[in-house]
């Protein structure tokens, strides 16, 4: 009897420190994996979001997961604005994913994503890349598009400051940033189309606004607005309502309309310049390509809430390593297909290297504000001699336009890096 209780005793002590031994390992697990998040996100923080020192007052990467604050004074207070534990690190990735308005509304309630959970286990996965379909490849892929600027004509090209104009020998060159990049939106348009993807343009009709209408148009509206507010107007002149008001509510409402649309990827289509020939008023030599992506925040630019959460979505996704991917296929293509090299200057502006070249962190509003993968593409130097004369000339029909032969190679060089991105996945 002393005997069988002897043994009992002895077993159930056995099984007692074995499961303590097991939650101790459990525990020891646990901890080890969450150093490893830490500093993983600490070493990503460091290289691509945070573009001064300053922006480090607004976040804490620690063993138990992030923290934001609204201000460096809440920080030294101990008030945070958001948490968000290791634990639910994969329920944010993914309602980042598929719901990011929801994630960016449970951050403002201060509510773990984790509450949206039944929500994330009925969204099926969305289509990707078909590689048995040759023909239409990209069938259910949705991709947006933002044709930069939005000059319909030279007058306004001239107030937006994104033209080139000037006489080489015996042509004329006189075009601007915002027409060839709606031309080769609407020839990629054209191509990804043929190729099964869903495409929409933040801009309908060259000329236009991200609101669907002219700039006057958009200008006479807001000064109607401000009459029948009793509001003074003076002062208000179309240069001066466009630099300090229009610009920033243009870029938002593309971000909006891209958001809405819920691509897999956008590309921005902007082209480059020699910074160092301005007024380009004459031809340059330098011809090259680069590409910017998100991250390499500033201080000010943490003043907001959304502003604050999309550094916390750029952090704990892959979005912005996915879009450095997809740029470095890009760049590589410009350089194959229009034979001009990539910038590869360490720093470029106000902005942050990735590690890859000719690609940076740049806490560009696009860049900031538009979820999932994002390319945004500065292309050749318009002003180059050869370049001008090249982007000056019409000579091709295409998707229902008249346009530039080299505007169609730039059109070919977007469209075979995003093939390449996807057949790459």
């Amino acid at each position: 009897m002393v005997s069988h209780w002897l043994n009992s005793f002895c077993c159930a002590n056995y099984l007692r420190a074995a499961l303590l031994w097991l939650l101790a390992v459990g525990a020891a697990m646990a901890q080890t994996n969450n150093e490893y998040l830490r500093e993983t996100y600490q070493q990503k923080f460091n290289q691509l979001i945070e573009g001064e020192t300053g922006v480090a007052d607004y976040v804490q990467i620690s063993n138990k997961g992030v923290t934001i604050y609204a201000s460096p004074a809440d920080k030294k207070a101990n008030k945070s604005e958001y948490f968000l534990e290791w634990d639910n690190l994969a329920v944010f990735r993914a309602l980042i994913r598929h719901k990011p308005q929801l994630a960016y509304e449970l951050y403002q309630k201060k509510k773990t994503p984790e509450t949206a959970l039944s929500l994330l286990q009925k969204i099926k996965e969305p289509f990707g890349w078909n590689a048995n379909d040759l023909l239409r490849p990209l069938v259910g892929i949705k991709i947006a598009i933002d044709p930069g600027h939005i000059a319909g004509n030279m007058e306004t090209a001239r107030m937006e400051g994104k033209y080139i104009q000037m006489d080489l020998d015996d042509e004329k060159i006189g075009f601007y940033e915002s027409e060839i990049a709606w031309e080769t939106a609407q020839v990629l348009k054209y191509k990804l189309e043929g190729l099964g993807a869903q495409v929409m343009l933040t801009r309908s009709a060259p000329g236009n606004t991200a609101f669907g209408i002219t700039y006057k148009a958009w200008y006479d509206r807001y000064l109607q607005q401000k009459k029948d507010k009793k509001e003074s107007i003076k002062g208000l002149t179309e240069d001066r309502v466009f630099g300090t008001t229009f610009r920033v509510m243009d870029l938002l409402e593309r971000c909006n309309n891209i958001n809405l649309f819920q691509p897999d990827l956008t590309v921005v289509i902007h082209y480059n310049v020699d910074g160092g020939n301005a007024p380009w008023r004459q031809p340059t030599k330098k011809n090259y390509n680069v590409a910017f992506v998100g991250g390499g925040f500033l201080e000010s630019e943490l003043k907001n809430q959304d502003d604050r959460f999309q550094l916390l979505r750029l952090l704990l996704t892959d979005e912005l390593e996915k879009s450095i991917e997809l740029s470095r296929y890009v760049l590589d293509s410009f350089e194959s297909i229009l034979k001009v090299p990539t910038d590869k200057s360490p720093y470029y502006g106000n902005s942050l290297p990735t590690g890859t070249p000719g690609v940076n962190s740049r806490n560009l509003t696009l860049t900031r504000k538009v979820y999932g993968i994002i390319c945004y593409g500065e292309s050749l130097y318009q002003d180059n001699e050869q370049e001008c004369r090249a982007l000056n000339r019409k000579e091709e029909i295409i998707a229902g336009i008249r346009t530039s032969k080299r505007v169609v190679e730039v059109a070919d060089a977007y469209l075979e890096g995003i093939l390449n991105f996807y057949r790459a996945q």
